[in-house]
């Protein structure tokens, strides 16, 4: 039994739309820089860490420019580089304090539970998930690659589903095809009027989030726009604050 997406040229004029509406934006602008141009990428064990350590603060937790996890990003030094959780005996409880200290930041303690059996698993294994995404950089791109990429990740990390594994690739600017699938994305392609109604709940399910990203790379070849330029215009729509500045991802 197959299911097949049919695009319809009104649902192309709608993506196309949204595109030119938000195409000028800083953020669109600074995807198109790194995920298609690749410029300013630099993939390194920290910059690596702390996209391990944003993925995990904006799971279920505001993100825009203005928000909490942004402010705390951008202190410096990093109070959660990959240099001080190294040299922490009890991560957990030390990630746990500096979370509670800031406020409005949420889940401390998971946080923390998370990002001690990651950084466990990493040293472990010797980093081997790191080279994998280098290796993955200096190939030509391949959307299948991708996806079996975020799936190593979901499988090696701690609090990585099918939307943050992704989200890791495109912080790090290394992915075009596959995208985190958030509440901003479920919400314009409800209205959009997508043929399923979609939930984080459902989306939870690797099986099902693949089957929503299959539909939303079609849509995007339709349009003929790259799926991470589509995230960042439907961001864009969201979270008009944003800038080169305050930027965490």
């Amino acid at each position: 039994m197959k299911i097949a997406f049919e695009i319809t040229d009104n649902d192309v004029n709608k993506v196309n739309e949204i595109y030119e509406m938000q195409k000028e934006n800083a953020f669109v602008q600074h995807r198109i820089k790194r995920n298609l141009n690749r410029e300013g990428v630099n993939l390194n064990k920290d910059i690596f860490w702390n996209a391990i350590v944003i993925c995990l603060l904006t799971t279920q937790q505001k993100s825009g420019p203005n928000s909490a996890i942004s402010v705390f990003f951008h202190e410096d030094p990093f109070p959660l580089s990959l240099d001080i959780c190294l040299k922490q005996k009890k991560l957990n409880s030390f990630v746990e304090q500096a979370l509670t200290k800031r406020k409005g930041i949420r889940f401390p303690t998971k946080i923390g539970n998370e990002l001690e059996y990651n950084i466990n698993i990493l040293e472990k294994t010797n980093w081997q998930i790191f080279d994998l995404i280098i290796k993955h950089y200096n190939s030509k791109e391949n959307q299948l690659q991708e996806r079996k990429l975020s799936e190593k990740i979901d499988d090696l990390l701690k609090g990585f589903g099918p939307k943050q594994s992704r989200n890791l690739l495109q912080i790090l600017g290394v992915s075009k095809f596959e995208i985190p699938i958030d509440s901003r994305i479920t919400k314009w392609l409800n209205e959009f009027g997508f043929p399923l109604k979609l939930s984080s709940n459902a989306l939870a399910d690797k099986n099902y989030y693949n089957f929503i990203m299959d539909g939303i790379i079609i849509l995007c070849q339709k349009a003929k726009l790259y799926p991470c330029i589509f995230d960042a215009v439907i961001f864009a729509s969201f979270d008009p604050d944003w800038n080169e500045e305050n930027q965490i991802f």
